[in-house]
């Protein structure tokens, strides 16, 4: 599988499904222009180890937060995309 992105990308609040594209959201939300929320972090955590503190050591805006539902999701900075 891959990604291509065409353009400029706009920040938005977006649920993983399954292992693979909730890292593939989390690269286009890396892309994109200002903040994302990735949800359904379960389906990341259950096939990346230290999934955040990684992406932390190659510089990207990344840190997790509690949701009013209990749940936890990722919010991104397009710290990539808006250098382009």
């Amino acid at each position: 599988s891959f990604l291509l992105i065409i353009g400029v990308c706009s920040a938005t609040s977006v649920c993983a499904t399954d292992l693979r594209a909730g890292a593939a959201l989390v690269v286009a939300a890396i892309m994109a222009r200002g903040e994302s929320e990735i949800h359904g972090l379960h389906h990341i955590d259950r096939g990346y180890e230290k999934f955040t503190q990684k992406l932390k050591g190659l510089g990207v805006c990344v840190s997790r937060v509690k949701v009013c539902d209990g749940s936890t999701s990722i919010q991104a900075g397009g710290s990539i995309g808006s250098q382009l």
